[in-house]
């Protein structure tokens, strides 16, 4: 799909679509077409035209970030059909940053009409680092030393977070987060065919919130929210936050696949460069990255050095509700406002 543009889900609430964003088409795309007009109305299926196909962006992404411009992050926006360079207001100013990085960029003949550069406020005078100990409990931080979290959940007045069930060594032990104990393991979900660990949180100076770690230089101790749950498409652009790799992205390649040995998977691929994910992400939150929706827990992947090929699994965030009592759900905490735990 990449030679042909990009392809991604317009979900927004009052509208939701699939959209081809595409530089051209050929004999497969019109197949692709006729095959979407037979299952899908097609009032739900947009076509537009693009500039630039995806694999055409993320070439110029490579060339740039070969260029060595400084920018704290370099990423592609395929919506927009951009490159777009972050840079750290406490490091610079857009003036330099425009200055500089357009002086470099030319050397490189870039045209100046692929990127974007921001410069992003960061009010935070110190770092706060996944493996801290943090007040409030949230996704893509380290617990035990060695798994990440996913999200906050609730459940009859009790407060919980989500890890995989892997990471549990077992029920009723305690758990830390930093230097502090946080609660116990409370469920392990694979004796039910899914990698879901649940932490029952019992330190009442803690609070839960719908928050993620996503950078450490983020103003206070997060730097994004959830505000709610997704399912994923074949070919969407998905992300990971945890402990060991950060924030990593991937493409799904199958949405209800076997992985790890479970049924019913995400499954996701990333080419090129560094791995997708390693040790100690285990039980990170997954999300879409343009809306920041929680789509599921990651369990586990693997990186093959000489193509530079990883792929990954992570388990439905859906799947949760199949580890609850009838009647009587776990609920995902999407609020914004901070919840004090509870004994």
């Amino acid at each position: 799909m990449d030679e042909y543009g990009t392809f991604y889900l317009d979900n927004r609430p009052t509208e939701f679509k699939f959209v081809f964003f595409l530089k051209f088409e050929d004999e497969k795309i019109q197949k692709l077409r006729n095959l979407l007009e037979e299952y899908i109305p097609v009032e739900l299926v947009e076509y537009k035209k693009a500039k630039y196909s995806r694999a055409e962006l993320k070439a110029y992404q490579d060339k740039i970030h070969n260029a060595d411009t400084g920018a704290t992050s370099i990423f592609v926006d395929a919506q927009r059909e951009k490159v777009i360079l972050e840079f750290d207001n406490t490091k610079t100013n857009s003036f330099l940053a425009d200055t500089v990085v357009k002086d470099q960029l030319n050397k490189f003949s870039i045209d100046e009409n692929i990127y974007e550069i921001k410069v992003i406020e960061n009010t935070q005078k110190l770092e706060k680092a996944r493996t801290d100990t943090f007040t409030v409990m949230g996704g893509g931080i380290q617990i035990n030393g060695n798994c990440s979290t996913a999200a906050t959940a609730t459940k009859d007045g009790k407060q919980f977070l989500i890890t995989a069930g892997h990471c549990i060594s077992s029920i009723g032990a305690n758990v830390t987060q930093g230097t502090t104990i946080i609660g116990v393991w409370h469920f392990d979900g694979r004796g039910s065919g899914y990698d879901i660990g649940l932490i029952r949180l019992t330190n009442t100076n803690k609070y839960i919130s719908n928050q993620f770690f996503y950078s450490p230089l983020a103003n206070a101790e997060y730097g994004k929210r959830y505000a709610s749950t997704s399912s994923v498409a074949i070919n969407q652009l998905i992300c990971k936050s945890g402990v060991k790799t950060d924030v990593t992205c991937g493409t799904v390649f199958d949405n209800a696949g076997e992985g790890l040995g479970y049924l019913d998977t995400i499954r996701i691929e990333k080419s090129g460069g560094s791995r997708y994910s390693d040790g100690g992400d285990s039980g990170a939150i997954t999300f879409n990255p343009y809306d920041d929706r929680i789509v599921g827990v990651h369990a586990g992947g693997a990186y093959y050095e000489g193509s530079q090929y990883s792929t990954a699994t992570a388990m439905k965030i859906s799947k949760l509700n199949a580890l609850s009592e009838p009647n009587k759900p776990f609920s995902i905490y999407t609020s914004s406002t901070d919840l004090k735990v509870t004994n």
